[in-house]
Parts: C-alpha cells; sequence; structure tokens
C-alpha cells in the first residue's frame, strides 16, 4: 500500500528564494512519483509574514490531517517553507513522530534517502 501524502506548500513573497508555488508543486509531485507514493492533499499558504503558526488556513488543515490519522507522510519543499521559526518546527516535528508521521523535504539539493523526522 502506499504511503498517503500531505504536500505543503507556504508561497514566498520574494521570488528570489525560488518558493514559488508552482515550483514547489512541480518537485513535490515528481518526488511523490518517484517514491510510488499517493498524494492525498496539498495544502498551501501564502507568505504574509508575522502570523500565527496555526492561524494559516493551509496549516490548520495540514494538524486537522495529522490528528486524524488519515496521512502517513507530510510533505514540503524545504523545512522553512513549512515554518520559519526553530520553536514551531521543533514542537511540529515532535508532533509527527509521535504520531508515526514522516516529514519529507522534496527539494532536490536537500533530498536524501532519510526522512526528516
Amino acid at each position: 500500500m502506499p504511503k498517503r501524502v500531505l504536500f505543503y506548500a507556504r508561497h514566498s513573497s520574494d521570488d528570489r528564494l525560488c518558493a514559488c508555488f508552482d515550483r514547489q508543486n512541480y518537485h513535490a509531485k515528481r518526488f511523490i512519483k518517484e517514491n510510488g507514493w499517493k498524494l492525498e492533499l496539498t495544502c498551501r499558504d501564502e507568505d504574509i509574514g508575522g502570523v500565527v503558526f496555526t492561524a494559516q488556513p493551509g496549516i490548520h488543515k495540514l494538524l486537522e490531517k495529522v490528528d486524524h490519522g488519515s496521512i502517513d507522510v507530510v510533505l514540503c519543499h524545504t523545512l522553512d517553507r513549512l515554518c520559519s521559526s526553530f520553536t514551531v518546527a521543533a514542537r511540529l516535528l515532535h508532533d509527527l513522530k509521535a504520531k508515526g508521521i514522516e516529514l519529507w523535504a522534496a527539494d532536490p539539493a536537500v533530498c536524501g534517502s532519510r526522512p526528516r523526522t
């Protein structure tokens, strides 16, 4: 049975970061296909700065899916596209690990053979 994937993207307003949604989505779909996984849901947010992490609609949906155990993998382009705060990232990684959910990055520059948990 293929792993069920939730892909999360956060669009950057700074085009120099190469973090537009289309680029993130391209690499994610390629990564999912290469691993034989199944994309269950794509969640996305705009990079709007100092908004509380859980107040963003895409993150809210991601956390809902994590709580319901309906996914096996959270995939993002890079960890900073998922969350920009180290404290928030550490808490999210802890919560994912506790529920047996893997975190992977699809950026070809950081992809490896091991999950990011």
